[in-house]
């Protein structure tokens, strides 16, 4: 069988709701590709048309959970795939369209896909569109029809999920991992225009274990701008250093939704006492979801 560095896997909304366990697919990508997995998400066949603009996907709870998921079990069947879930055309928002095309960094030369046979001939026309990136001799495209039935799960929720335009979170990132992903896919996710990530620097770098072991804040920045670019390139990234935990959240006003994880949780109620001393938003809501997940608002 033939392996491919990189590869772009195309899959149905519907099926990944409904019928596909994320484990599975994997495990049949992984004997495909073996550094970087794409994964777009298409509502059906008739988004094969060339509409100008990728087909929006609606986000709800079931399908933010997927992704999840899906980022978890990679690690669990290889620690050298790196998966980049598209998230471009994903939106609470029908207004927020993903304009094509989307060149992908590190390109792809496979792709896999659950789309039937049928149509894989419109499905090349609508990838080379959408992901125009310059594919080398030798690519391929693999059915992977045979996923369906397999691991049928429950369906997942169909819960409409909030988004908002302004979104934040921080962290230090080193050497990025799953758990990075997860925490930086969940504000793109929720984020309709602009994602402010703080990156640890100065003092937060130098209390920790083993400090001179961990990257350059550089490295970090642009390693976190790298993924950020080729998972939603169609919203603005602010990526900057910080040398204490409220960094942008204290001077920005516009910010309205604020992403911690369980490592930062602790920091939340910090950042909203500053925020109520100075002329800022301050607490809307509180919730828990995939993450811990807690909002800044207007009074």
């Amino acid at each position: 069988m033939t392996m491919f560095n990189n590869g772009l896997l195309v899959m149905s909304a519907s099926n990944v709701l409904h019928q596909k366990s994320p484990l599975s697919i994997i495990q049949h990508c992984n004997k495909f590709v073996r550094k970087i997995l794409y994964v777009h998400l298409i509502n059906n066949t008739s988004d094969l048309c060339d509409h100008g603009t990728l087909p929006s996907i609606p986000l709800v709870q079931g399908l933010r959970s997927y992704i999840t998921d899906f980022y978890t079990s990679a690690s669990h069947v290889s620690k050298l795939i790196d998966v980049r879930f598209l998230l471009s055309n994903i939106s609470s928002r029908s207004h927020v369209v993903a304009p094509k095309p989307h060149c992908l960094r590190h390109g792809y030369e496979v792709i896999l896909t659950d789309v039937g046979s049928e149509n894989h001939s419109k499905l090349q026309s609508y990838i080379a569109s959408a992901f125009p990136n310059k594919i080398p001799s030798g690519s391929a495209l693999y059915g992977v029809d045979g996923f369906i039935g397999l691991d049928i799960t429950t369906d997942r929720s169909g819960e409409k999920v909030e988004s908002y335009d302004y979104v934040a979170l921080g962290g230090t990132f080193d050497r990025l991992h799953v758990g990075h992903k997860i925490l930086l896919s969940e504000g793109c996710i929720l984020c309709d225009k602009a994602l402010t990530v703080g990156i640890t620097d100065g003092d937060m770098v130098n209390k920790k274990i083993l400090p001179e072991l961990m990257q350059q804040t550089a490295e970090r920045i642009q390693d976190v701008e790298d993924f950020l670019f080729d998972v939603k390139p169609n919203i603005e990234h602010r990526v900057t250093p910080i040398t204490d935990i409220y960094g942008p959240t204290i001077t920005d006003p516009s910010l309205q939704c604020l992403v911690v994880s369980e490592e930062t949780i602790r920091s939340w109620d910090l950042i909203n006492d500053r925020r109520r001393s100075l002329p800022l938003s301050g607490i809307l809501a509180e919730g828990q979801m995939t993450w811990r997940l807690l909002f800044l608002g207007n009074d």
